[in-house]
């Protein structure tokens, strides 16, 4: 699974603090204390609550958004279609070569450096 550098300590704190609730069960994530998962319906009503308190409504309210915006960005950012599909757990390169035909070509993808 990927997880971007900056959600590491993030998920770390969130892991300490999740020790101290009482929720049940061991899924990280879950809709209610009593360790009930979060649906595909939930995780549509969450994004778009957190969407609409940030006052972005010139979009689709739902989780597509984000991962298009993630997609978006990881390829504006040098990433191949390769890594980004595996990043998203896509099966195939559409979502992203369909993401990378709207990017103007001023803005073409650039290769990423070594690190």
């Amino acid at each position: 699974m990927h997880l971007s550098d900056f959600a590491v300590p993030l998920l770390h704190d969130w892991l300490a603090r999740r020790k101290t609730l009482p929720i049940e069960g061991d899924r990280l994530f879950t809709l209610r204390p009593n360790g009930q998962p979060i649906t595909d319906m939930s995780f549509g009503r969450i994004v778009s609550e957190i969407l609409d308190a940030i006052g972005v409504t010139d979009v689709e309210m739902s989780p597509r958004t984000l991962r298009n915006t993630f997609c978006r960005r990881q390829l504006l950012a040098g990433h191949s279609r390769d890594e980004v599909s595996q990043m998203l757990g896509l099966a195939s390169n559409r979502t992203c070569d369909r993401i990378a035909a709207t990017i103007p070509l001023n803005q073409a993808l650039r290769p990423r450096r070594n690190e």
